[in-house]
């Protein structure tokens, strides 16, 4: 087994932690979905009704007033970041000395 103090620094080295992430890239990252697409809907054949098919129903389904609204839903929270860099870093923040550092570290392996 290598010596601890090794292992941490060679940890610390290859973790390639980024001091100044970018928000607008590291956050979002832009992917396929981030373009929008008009949907392409097909013609539907025509099928004629007869007569009765608007008189059968009664004016108590058909009457706009008596809808059911959907409810007004509260805004939803900001997505949580759940990159692996930006939790440490946000561990890290808390951190006073070097052994404390090093705990997070080895934690977050």
């Amino acid at each position: 087994m290598t010596d601890p103090i090794i292992q941490l620094a060679e940890t610390i080295q290859t973790a390639s932690i980024n001091p100044h992430p970018s928000a607008t890239h590291d956050i979002n990252p832009p992917t396929a979905a981030s373009q929008r697409e008009p949907a392409v809907t097909l013609k539907a054949r025509h099928h004629p009704r007869s007569p009765s098919d608007a008189t059968s129903i009664s004016t108590d389904i058909v009457d706009p007033s008596r809808t059911i609204q959907p409810l007004q839903r509260a805004p939803l929270p900001p997505m949580p970041d759940l990159r692996f860099e930006q939790s440490y870093l946000a561990s890290l923040k808390g951190a006073e000395t070097w052994q404390r550092v090093a705990w997070i570290t080895l934690r977050d392996q």
